[in-house]
């Protein structure tokens, strides 16, 4: 009867399956369900935690900030720029994002 009605419930179905799928592999992704252990040799971090050291970090969501960061790791705020010369942390971070998170490995 109205085209552009059932048209626009599609899109909105279409719209809220999309998020429910984002913030479900973001879950997971931050529990550990779909993590890898490795990244170009490198071990990766399931989560940004004090024991987190000498591995790789990929972001899932946007929430995640520089201050954030060093409260989680323990680390120098400096420590943490200094590592990731290549991401420019005026900005937000986004959803994929590799940070790197120094250890040992550096020593």
């Amino acid at each position: 009867r109205h085209p552009w009605a059932t048209r626009a419930i599609v899109v909105v179905t279409c719209l809220m399956g999309g998020g429910v799928v984002e913030r479900t592999v973001a879950l997971r992704a931050d529990t550990g369900e779909l993590s890898a252990t490795s990244y170009q040799g490198w071990p990766v971090c399931e989560r940004l935690e004090t024991v987190s050291a000498g591995c790789v970090y990929f972001i899932t969501s946007y929430n995640l900030d520089l201050d954030r960061i060093a409260a989680q790791t323990g680390l120098p705020i400096e420590t943490v720029v200094e590592s990731n010369p290549t991401i420019d942390f005026h900005y937000r971070l986004s959803p994929g994002m590799m940070l790197i998170i120094p250890g040992n490995i550096f020593h």
